[in-house]
């Protein structure tokens, strides 16, 4: 079935097309954006609670060395 286009129909797909292009690339490469994932990079940093529990958790692991628990690992036992 061929259709018929109204008159310029197919030039302003063709334009749409390239219009919805440029604002893609715009939006990835624009200066903004480089500024934009700069200023939102993530901060992994530890929080002071965060930093307790892990201060907590290697003084209480402290008194049991590698050979405990490679044993744990290879029996399954609860530690």
């Amino acid at each position: 079935m061929n259709r018929q286009h109204p008159p310029g129909a197919k030039g302003r797909a063709s334009e749409a097309a390239s219009l919805s292009t440029y604002c893609v690339l715009t939006l990835l490469f624009s200066p903004t954006s480089v500024n934009i994932a700069e200023r939102d990079q993530m901060d992994f940093s530890l929080t002071d609670d965060q930093q307790s529990i892990c201060d907590a958790v290697q003084k209480a692991c402290a008194p049991f060395n590698d050979e405990y628990w490679l044993a744990r690992d290879r029996t399954g036992d609860f530690p």
